[in-house]
C-alpha cells in the first residue's frame, strides 16, 4: 500500500472511508450510523518472514483475518475515552486474498462482532476507489448483517433483488438509490436495538477529517483507472453509458484491451462539458447543487398498534412510525429516537384450565423434537430453566431436558409478553426486561401488597399466629397454615448454642402428601 500510493496514501484511504461513510448515512439502512476514522496506521516493510510490526501477512483471507484481529487487538487503547481508541479496526491491503477455492475475495470479516475488541475486524484487498464498497460490505457483516442471498435475506428481501445491495455476495452493481436491502436493515435494526452496540455511543474525542469533496473531483477517470488496474492504465472513452460503469485500458494474456470491474466512475467525475458523474449517471452541474444540500431527515406519524402477543396473561403490542417526513438526502442525519413504541394489552387472567405457564408452552413447543442435537435420545421433553440464568439473559428462552438436566438457549428471545422470572411481574419485550406492575401493564407502579392484592393496602387480610412448645420426638404437627396465606415468618428458638440441633422444618399437604 506504501510503496503504490507514496505521499498520497492517507488522502486516499481518508477519501475511500469518507465513500463508505456517505454508504452509512444512506435512508435504505434506516439507522443513524456515522462512521468516522479516530486512527490511521501506516505498516512499515515486512521482514525476511513477510511479518509487518508483528503482524504476519499471508494470502489465506481467513488467517489474514485472525491474524490481523489478534494484531489490532494490541494495538488499540483499552479507554474508550482515549483519543486513539477505536471501536473496529480495517486493515486495507494490495496483497491478493485468497478465498478456499480462487483467489475473488476482496475482503472478510466476521459477523456481529462490533463491540467484541477481540473480532471486531475486517480487511479489505486494495482495489482503487470501489474499495469503498467492499469495506462498506466489510463492516456490513461487523454489524451483524448476512449475506443477501442468505436464506433469512431471500425471505425478508421478497421480492427485491438480491443482488444489487451492499451485501450482495458479490458486487457487480449496487443500486445508488437503495444500498441496502430489506434484510440489511432490519438486521442491523435488531441487533442495535438489543443493545448489541453499546460501545459506540461514546463520541470520538479527535476523529480525522475526512476529505468533503466527492472523490471524482480529486482522481480522475484515468487515475481511477491506474488505483484500479496499474499505473500504465487508462480510461477508455466513448464506451457504454458515462459514469455507469469505468472501463479502463489494461494488458489480458497479452492483448491490450478494455476491461471492468463494473463499478461506476467516481462520484465528482467529470463526464462532459459541465457535466459531472453522481449515483452513476451524468448530470448538469446545476442538478449538482441539489447534490451538495444535505436534507435531514423528520419523523412521520406514528402508526396504529398491531396484533396482542398474547391473548391473555398480559401480551405486548407495537406501533411504529418511519423517518420520512422528509426521507434524509445528499448525505443527512437520519432521524434519532424511538422508532417503536409498545404498550400492554389482554391483561385479563387466562383462563384456570391451562395449567401450563406462558414460558413452559413456549419450551414444550420443542418437545419430542430429533432434529435439535445430535446423538441425544428421544423422545425428550423440555422445560424452563431458571436457576443460575443471569439476569441479563432472562429473556432469552433456556429450557432444561427432562430427564437428562441439561440445558440450552432454544430461542434467542421469548416471546413477548413472557415473565422475566416467576417471582417477578416484569415481562420481556423484544429481548429485554421492561417493569411492569402487578397489574401486568408496562410502566404501572402498582405492587402487590402483604396480602397479596394488586394495589391494596393490605386491609384485606389478617395475622394469623401459632406456637408450638411441646416438641416429642419424631413428627409433630406444629401449626396449621391458612390456604392463600402470604408472607409467612417460621421462626425458632432453640435453647442450644449448636448451629445444628437436630430439628427439620417438614410441611405437607391437606391430604396429607
Amino acid at each position: 500500500m506504501a510503496t503504490f500510493h507514496g505521499a498520497g496514501l492517507k488522502r486516499y484511504l481518508l477519501t475511500v472511508m469518507a465513500a463508505a461513510a456517505k454508504f452509512f448515512r444512506h435512508p435504505s439502512l434506516k439507522n443513524p450510523v456515522n462512521v468516522v476514522v479516530t486512527r490511521l496506521v501506516v505498516i512499515g516493510r515486512a521482514d525476511k518472514s513477510n511479518t509487518y510490526w508483528g503482524l504476519k501477512m499471508t494470502t489465506n483471507a481467513a488467517e489474514m483475518l485472525r491474524n490481523f484481529c489478534e494484531w489490532q487487538k494490541g494495538l488499540n487503547k483499552p479507554n474508550d475515552s482515549d483519543s486513539e481508541h477505536f471501536d473496529t479496526a480495517i486493515l486495507f491491503t494490495r496483497q491478493n486474498l485468497c478465498g478456499v477455492s480462487t483467489c475473488d475475495t476482496l475482503g472478510m470479516a466476521d459477523v456481529g462482532t462490533v463491540c467484541d475488541p477481540s473480532r471486531s475486524c475486517s480487511i479489505v484487498e486494495d482495489d482503487g476507489l470501489q474499495s469503498a464498497f467492499t469495506a462498506a460490505h466489510e463492516l456490513g457483516h461487523v454489524f451483524n448483517m448476512l449475506h443477501d442471498n442468505s436464506k433469512p435475506c431471500i425471505e425478508l428481501n421478497r421480492p427485491a433483488s438480491n443482488t444489487r445491495h451492499m451485501m450482495a455476495p458479490v458486487m457487480s452493481y449496487v443500486d445508488p438509490e437503495d444500498l441496502w436491502s430489506p434484510c440489511s436493515a432490519k438486521f442491523i435494526t435488531d441487533f442495535l436495538d438489543n443493545g448489541n452496540g453499546h460501545c459506540l455511543l461514546d463520541k470520538p474525542r479527535a476523529p480525522l477529517r475526512l476529505p468533503v469533496p466527492f472523490p471524482g473531483n480529486d482522481y480522475d477517470s484515468d487515475r481511477q483507472c491506474q488505483l484500479t488496474f496499474g499505473p500504465e492504465s487508462r480510461h477508455c472513452p466513448n464506451l457504454h453509458t458515462p459514469c455507469s460503469s469505468l472501463w479502463c485500458t489494461g494488458r489480458i494474456d497479452g492483448h491490450f484491451m478494455c476491461q471492468t470491474k463494473h463499478f461506476p466512475w467516481a462520484d465528482g467525475t467529470q463526464c462532459g462539458v459541465g457535466k459531472t458523474c453522481m449515483n452513476g449517471r451524468c448530470i448538469s452541474k446545476v442538478e449538482m447543487k441539489a447534490f451538495n444540500t444535505p436534507v435531514n431527515g423528520g419523523w412521520g406519524p406514528w402508526g396504529q398498534y398491531g396484533v396482542c402477543s398474547r391473548t391473555c396473561g398480559g401480551g405486548v403490542q407495537f406501533s411504529h412510525r418511519e423517518c420520512n417526513k422528509p426521507v434524509p438526502r445528499n448525505g443527512g442525519k437520519y432521524c434519532e429516537g424511538k422508532r417503536t413504541q409498545y404498550r400492554s394489552c389482554n391483561t385479563q387472567e387466562c383462563p384456570t384450565g391451562n395449567a401450563m405457564r406462558y414460558r413452559e408452552q413456549q419450551c414444550a413447543v420443542y418437545n419430542h423434537r430429533t432434529d435439535l442435537f445430535k446423538g441425544f435420545p428421544s423422545p425428550m421433553d423440555w422445560v424452563p430453566r431458571y436457576n443460575g440464568i443471569a439476569e441479563k439473559d432472562q429473556c432469552k428462552l433456556t429450557c432444561q431436558s427432562r430427564p437428562l438436566g441439561y440445558y440450552y438457549v432454544l430461542e434467542p428471545r421469548v416471546a413477548d409478553g413472557t415473565p422475566c422470572s416467576p417471582d417477578s411481574t416484569s415481562v420481556c419485550v423484544q429481548g429485554r426486561c421492561v417493569h411492569a406492575g402487578c397489574d401486568r401493564v408496562i410502566g404501572s407502579k402498582k405492587k402487590f401488597d402483604k396480602c397479596m392484592m394488586c394495589g391494596g393496602n393490605g386491609s384485606a387480610c389478617t395475622k394469623t399466629y401459632g406456637s408450638f412448645t411441646k416438641p416429642r420426638y419424631g413428627y409433630n404437627d406444629v401449626v396449621t397454615i391458612p390456604a392463600g396465606a402470604t408472607n409467612i415468618l417460621i421462626r425458632q428458638n432453640s435453647g442450644s448454642s449448636s448451629t445444628s440441633d437436630g430439628v427439620y422444618l417438614a410441611i405437607k399437604r391437606q391430604d396429607g402428601s
